[in-house]
């Protein structure tokens, strides 16, 4: 008999990256380190509106949700929740285990307050949407269920570096300090005043200056790009999947101040920031959750995966 239990029931919440890893691990895989990221220490996990299906004591399928916190730092999240993981194993498919974890999700979030449902996107996301390589939690599944699909977006790789320049910009580019955590806020909230400058408290409260290289003029930052390594204590999403890697960085996002473009800022980063990583011995350079496709193919990034946007008004 399959029984489905919230988190706050079920203590074993860990047993849900088994699942996961048992199926799809070779495609997507969750290590323990990024399960503590994700979830485990994500302060938007909502264990009473997280659920798993579970028959004898095993886990045999899951939802894991967050729901924001009232922040308003980000006005645009306040009653919005994620589904951040959704999976079923194979072979309880089509039982509708998947229908009734999703129906609890949305009945819970409901009684939270929460209007707006996405899947993917959340704060410490795992995909910043619906995964078109994973079979299993498929647009037309949701679709069914009152979902609404948006547009796409992609992860974008660059596999060498053999061929990056030495590049002597002559523009002021360097890696923040503490003494520039004032000039880079105003920076964020002048031009990128919603997640993007949450994220940039966020890690500057936690000492990763060093992940932001900075464009300056006049002593004023016109320009960030954020650039990371697995060896950082706080990953970016561009991380996530470093396992399938030889030795990743994460590379962006990137902003230019909105008085400063088409000046060539944009470029003079990015040269910079390939052949940083190159010294670094960085293998391969991940830009994730970007539609600007053209743009960075430019710099020699191809795409690696892509995905849906889906949310619901519940």
């Amino acid at each position: 008999m399959i029984n489905i239990l919230d988190c706050n029931t079920f203590k074993k919440i860990e047993d849900v990256a088994l699942l996961w890893n048992e199926e799809v691990g070779f495609i997507y895989p969750i290590t323990d380190l990024l399960f503590k990221h994700n979830i485990i220490d994500c302060p938007y996990l909502s264990l009473g509106t997280s659920f798993v299906a579970v028959e004898n004591e095993k886990v045999v399928g899951f939802i894991l949700s967050k729901i924001w916190d009232g922040n308003k730092e980000i006005p645009t999240y306040i009653n919005t929740g994620w589904i951040s993981l959704f999976y079923v194993a194979r072979k309880y498919r089509n039982q509708g285990i998947g229908s009734l974890l999703l129906s609890n999700v949305e009945t819970a979030m409901k009684k939270q307050g929460i209007k707006t449902i996405h899947i993917g996107r959340d704060v410490n996301n795992f995909f910043p949407g619906v995964p078109c390589d994973f079979d299993g939690l498929t647009p037309e599944f949701l679709e069914k269920r009152g979902y609404i699909l948006g547009r796409r977006t992609h992860d974008l790789i660059r596999y060498h570096l053999n061929d990056v320049k030495e590049y002597v910009c002559k523009r002021d580019i360097r890696f923040a300090t503490k003494e520039d955590e004032k000039a880079t806020m105003k920076f964020f909230l002048k031009n990128f005043p919603g997640r993007w400058y949450f994220d940039a408290c966020k890690n500057f409260k936690s000492g990763l200056y060093h992940q932001y290289l900075l464009a300056f003029q006049d002593g004023e930052v016109i320009g960030f790009m954020r650039m990371s390594t697995i060896e950082d204590s706080m990953w970016p999403y561009s991380l996530t999947w470093y396992q399938r890697f030889n030795n990743l960085g994460g590379l962006g996002p990137l902003g230019i101040d909105k008085d400063h473009r088409k000046q060539g800022i944009f470029d003079d980063m990015m040269k910079y920031g390939l052949f940083f990583f190159k010294k670094q011995g960085i293998k391969e350079i991940m830009i994730d959750w970007t539609s600007l496709m053209a743009l960075y193919q430019k710099y020699g990034f191809e795409v690696w995966k892509d995905y849906t946007y889906i949310f619901k008004n519940i």
